[in-house]
């Protein structure tokens, strides 16, 4: 199976996202978990930017087959096109027990309740982007903020620039789409890896 370059968005039907329609901060103007938890909405079908590159090999899927393994590693995606994240979580639900939002709110309401073992998040997104969800994150749930994997399509503001410089010198991984299969899955297994190391 192929995947192209480009693509459109066609008859995604219900995915269960939550787009905030309206943008709520607190006073002091940063965002809170709290005052995003009620947020929903949803997801458009705009017309996907990119799709996943390269050629899908049986080999790229790792499936692991038996029932008495131990349960497959947590993976949260969290992007705002959701031809892309139907793409993206449809590859690796065949490797991980993936959850998909296109919704930075839901993704953080998601984070509220669960400890993922990565957090596959979009860089530029409506409402809590990449850089916002990553710093309430940080000062609300510490613990998860090593397991981040961003994801940008280019068009870097100051804002963000700085943000992906940041990113570097904390050793997370910003990919650059389009980006292959088998670059995704080397970044998600290096964050498991980390996250291993740590457990012991």
């Amino acid at each position: 199976m192929r995947y192209g370059l480009f693509g459109r968005a066609t008859r995604l039907g219900s995915n269960g996202c939550h787009q905030p329609r309206h943008v709520n901060k607190t006073f002091t103007g940063r965002w809170s978990i709290r005052a995003l938890l009620g947020s929903q909405g949803q997801c458009t079908n705009r017309p996907a930017s990119w799709i996943l590159s390269g050629t899908l090999h049986a080999a790229d899927l790792r499936v692991r087959q038996s029932n008495s393994n131990p349960p497959l590693p947590s993976v949260l995606v969290i992007e705002e096109e959701p031809a892309i994240l139907s793409v993206i979580a449809r590859f690796l639900k065949e490797s991980y027990s993936v959850e998909a939002t296109c919704s930075g709110s839901d993704g953080l309401r998601r984070m509220s309740r669960k400890d993922y073992d990565v957090v596959l998040c979009d860089l530029h997104m409506t409402g809590p982007d990449g850089p916002e969800i990553y710093q309430l994150i940080r000062m609300e749930r510490p613990e998860l903020i090593s397991r981040f994997v961003f994801m940008s399509g280019g068009a870097y503001t100051p804002r963000t620039e700085a943000f992906v410089d940041e990113m570097k010198t904390e050793n997370i991984e910003v990919l650059a789409k389009p980006f292959s299969h088998s670059k995704l899955l080397a970044a998600i297994d290096d964050v498991l890896a980390s996250h291993q190391t740590q457990k012991a």
